[in-house]
This record gives C-alpha cells, structure tokens and sequence, in this order.
C-alpha cells in the first residue's frame, strides 16, 4: 500500500461493523471450502432467536471457565490498548472508571461496544459482561499515529496488549459517498486490490513495532471477503464523487481478502465465526502473497451483544466483534502467566500457546478461512497451569545459525493427538519482499520408530483452498506445528533446525497433550536430550525471571495442581 498522509489514512479507515438489521439481512453463514474437522450445519440466515451475546462467546472459546472458581480470573491489573473509529464512552457505567482516554476523542458506539466485549463488568446486563471484566482500558481513536500512540502507551502505562478493530479502506466499499454505489479504493489502472495480502511499508511498521516492544497485538482480519463490489456497473473511483466509471474490478473476496495490518506476521490476525463454528459470509481470508497462514484464530463474531454510548447496550456483528472477544481472552491468559513469571508471555508464546490450542476447523490442520481454529482459552489456561506448576510444557530457547537443537519427548500410550508448535517474532522484513520470513526455523518431530513429521503448510495462492500438507519444512510461516494422530508411545526427537537466520533467533515452543483425554498433562514432557537443547522454565519463556508468591497464592496454586485437572467446563 503506497504511503498516505494522516489526512487520507483518516479517509480511508474504516471501523468492522455490522449492526443488528443488516446481520439479519444479508449476513448468510457459509462454510469454508474443503472437508470439516467438526461438522457443520448447512448455511442459513442468521435469524433474532440465534443471536447470542457476550456471555455465549465467552462460552465458545471457554473463557467463561476463566472466570469461575478456582481460577477466578478477571483481568485486573491488566492494560489493554484499543483503537477504533472513535473512543469508547468511559462513562458508561459498565465500565467503572477503568476506561481512560489519553488523548480525547468524540465517543463511538462501536469503540464502546469493543471496548464493551474486552473488558465490561456485566453489572447492569448480565449478558454484556466482557471476557476481562476487571481489566483497564486505553481508548483512542484511530485518527492519530497509531504505531506511535502503541508505544507511548505500552511505555508510559505499562500496556500489554492492544486491540485493533479497524483497518484501511481497501478494494470496494459501498455507499462511500451516500449515493448508494460502490467505491473503488484498488487504483483507477488495477483490475484488483494489491494491498491485499502484500508486505508492504505498513505491514514492515508493524512488524517491527512488535519487535521493538514485545506487544501482543491483535487485529481484525477485516469484513470485506463479500463485498462483491459494482462489477462493470456504475461506481465511484475514490476521491472523484461526481464522476462515475464502467470499468471492472475483481471482487473483494473469497480468499486473499485481508489487508496490510493483519497479514502482519508478528500480529494475532482474528476471524469470525458465529455461535455454531460456521464460517461468516463477511470474514476476511488469506493467504498472504507469500503463502503464510492468515487469520490465525477465529472467535464468535456474530450478534454479539454489548455497550454501546449512551450508557446503553446493543448488538452488532463483525470480525471487530471476535477481534474483541480474543483480546479479552488472552488478557485473562496474560494475567495467569504473571502469577508464575515477573514478565509477560511473548506476542511468540502467545501465538503458539493459541495455535497449539485451538479447535481445528474446516480442513484439517490450519487452513487460509479459520486459521489454526477457534480459540480455546481454557485449554490455553492448562497449558500454562502445568507449565507454572511442572514447569515442562512450554520451552524458551534461541537458535543460532547452522545449529539444530534436539529435545526429547516422552509420549505415552493411548494419546489421541501429539502436538507441537514453535513460534517466534520475526524480524521485519523489507517493504516488498517476495518472501516475508526473515529467520526460518524448521520443526521436525522423529517417532520411536525413526520416521520423521514435518509440519504444516499450505499451498498458497496457487491452490488456497487444497488441505494442509505435511511433507517437509515449511519456509514461509514463522509459526510452525507439527500434529501427530495417534502416535506412537514412546521417546520421541524433537528437532529445530536453524534453516537460515542472521545471527540468532529467539522462539518459543508448546507441547500439547490432548487436554480432552483423562489424566494429567504432563504426559508429554520436554527434556533436554543433549547440550545442543535448552531446557528452561516458566520464568525464562517470554524473556521473564521466575517470579515470587505470597503464601496465599501458593495455597491457591496447591489447590490447582489438584483441582485443574479435573476441571471440564
């Protein structure tokens, strides 16, 4: 995307929003291409019996489970950014004060209503309560320079995390200039939108603001996969109100529909699902240029019922919905980890923690309409429980060039799906580039009986919708899972190959036992099978020292090496 002053950036921002009559109208559910993991119903119209709320997308992606005994999680003491079309109303009485607005802005009822869906505290509707309800929140709008205000907000707040339910204008929007007509964004010469997919200046910005301070960003993956545009039909060519064209432009959608920001490779990109795990009609799609898997997650997205200004509550839908309801969830993840570490979790550790996580959709394995699938936060939680408590199933470790370091994994009988997953922040790459990655780790796991598995990869633009492959290394994807069905019992490698890097890479790496299974998660344990391997504990992962707890944390934590176990929300 070529630069823009802040004047045109501001014109073509766009905030994701579906209100509550058009979802009912035109918002049709269909599934993704390619076989299902969970079976889906047929699509059809979402209807007013269907539409759920915050609580039912708490519900989806079990961070309600957070928020019960013994856990109890609230997301106090957390800072979450949020830049949206306008600030959030920090006087609506759901949020309690712990709404700040650094730097002023007219209030927005969709800021209030993300803002609403992160971190609202349920006490007027029940139904509105968000999945952080304790936590603060810093509302600006997105008029200002956005990477800048992150900074300034992540230094001087000590904000861990920030939400980013907008996007710029790109391809076709509709009724720009209240005419009833389509716009097109895409360059008067180009028959389709470039910025689609590609790594351009913005998306390098990004990236490297993630680098620089370790932020967990998470970002819509946009609403314009239907937006069908005008075809050879009158339309506007944006900047030109008066004048109309009949020249063709390829529609939005379906696959590489997502713009500059969230096909960041250091950013959580989120898509939207509704209550049944359906695929939305509006949802953007990768792959990016360059074949990396986007979105990463999905979450509920539709009819999600919320604060909005006014002090009142209403419904919308969008990817900015499920954008939310994820940075909410991951507030209440970031606080569980701080109780065992003195720093957070790494944008790295995150990621793969909800990768390694989610609830596979659509094909099997991660695939450019769901990403890795749908968020599971309270399997998340598990992972980060046996870590704090054994210290085994999360590994920091850094890889230097042309080195491979080797670890064992010890897998026992009757497991129904051995999983591992290593992501790391990758370096900007330059604006451009054919290929994003900068430093290629490779993950290979070797079973007892010497056969290797390779990870996932998809095949890119050139077939987007063909499954997930796994047989080699993947060479685009900073994140990297290999997803083993019934493996067989005993001491696996666990190998990570430095393909080719500058210098050294830090990474992050989560094994998964299935967390349905009976039994405790430390089946599967990392050890160290020789020098070459890095062996650390909760404290180390994300940079962080081990933190200390006071007596009653440690009660606490006693009572939750026990209880978690049983836990089956």
């Amino acid at each position: 995307m070529a630069e823009k002053s802040c004047g045109a950036q501001r014109r073509r921002m766009k905030g994701f929003e579906r209100i509550r009559a058009a979802a009912v109208a035109i918002l049709l559910l269909t599934g993704a291409p390619g076989s299902n993991t969970e079976p889906a119903s047929p699509p059809q119209p979402y209807t007013p019996e269907m539409i759920p709320s915050n609580v039912t997308a708490a519900a989806l992606s079990r961070t309600d489970a957070l928020r019960l005994a013994p856990d109890s999680l609230t997301g106090s003491g957390i800072v979450i950014g949020a830049w949206d079309a306008g600030t959030a109303q920090a006087s609506h009485p759901e949020f309690g004060g712990r709404v700040i607005v650094p730097d002023g802005g007219a209030a927005s009822s969709h800021a209030t209503h993300v803002a609403g869906t992160i971190m609202a505290s349920g006490s007027g509707k029940a139904a509105a309560r968000g999945m952080a309800p304790a936590a603060t929140l810093l509302s600006h709008d997105f008029y200002g320079d956005i990477l800048q205000e992150q900074r300034d907000a992540w230094s001087g707040y000590g904000m861990l995390l920030s939400n980013h339910s907008w996007d710029y204008a790109e391809g076709w929007l509709f009724d720009r200039y209240d005419d009833g007509l389509w716009t097109w964004y895409g360059g008067a010469a180009n028959s389709e939108e470039a910025d689609f997919g590609a790594y351009g200046s913005t998306t390098r910005r990004w990236d490297q603001l993630v680098v620089d301070t370790g932020l967990i960003i998470v970002k819509s993956s946009g609403n314009e996969r239907n937006d069908t545009g005008a075809g050879s039909a009158p339309h506007h060519h944006i900047g030109e109100p008066t004048a109309l064209y009949t020249d063709w432009h390829k529609p939005d959608g379906d696959y590489d529909s997502i713009g500059p920001v969230g096909v960041a490779k250091n950013v959580i990109s989120v898509g939207a699902v509704d209550a049944g795990r359906r695929m939305t009609a509006f949802s953007g799609w990768g792959p990016t240029d360059d074949g990396r898997i986007k979105p990463d997650i999905v979450t509920d997205g539709i009819g999600i019922y919320s604060t909005i200004n006014n002090n009142g509550y209403g419904t919308m839908s969008g990817t900015s919905m499920a954008t939310a309801v994820a940075s909410g969830s991951l507030a209440l993840l970031i606080e569980r980890y701080q109780w065992f570490n003195s720093s957070p979790p790494s944008p790295a550790l995150m990621k793969a923690l909800v990768a390694n996580t989610a609830i596979d959709l659509g094909n099997r394995g991660p695939d450019y309409a769901f990403g890795w699938g749908l968020l599971d936060t309270w399997a998340a939680l598990n992972i980060i429980d046996a870590n704090g408590i054994d210290g085994w199933p999360i590994q920091s470790a850094t890889a230097t060039a042309g080195a491979t370091q080797n670890f064992t994994l010890d897998v026992p009988a009757s497991l129904d799906t051995l999983k591992v997953t290593i992501a790391w922040t990758d370096p900007a790459a330059a604006a451009g580039a054919v290929v994003a990655l900068v430093n290629d780790l490779d993950l290979e796991l070797v079973d007892p009986l010497g056969a290797v598995h390779y990870p996932f990869s998809l095949a890119g633009k050139a077939d987007p919708a063909a499954p997930a492959t796994t047989t080699g290394p993947n060479s685009v994807d900073n994140i990297e899972q290999v997803a083993v069905d019934n493996p067989v019992a005993g001491t696996w490698q666990v190998r990570i190959r430095a393909a080719a890097i500058q210098g050294s890479q830090a990474y992050d790496m989560v094994s998964n036992v299935y967390l349905g299974a009976e039994g405790p998660l430390e089946t599967a344990v990392l050890l160290p099978a020789s020098a070459s391997g890095t062996n650390t504990t909760a404290g180390d992962s994300g940079g962080g020292g081990g933190g200390s707890l006071d007596i009653p944390s440690l009660l606490a934590l006693l009572f939750m090496s026990v209880a978690w176990r049983r836990r089956r929300p």
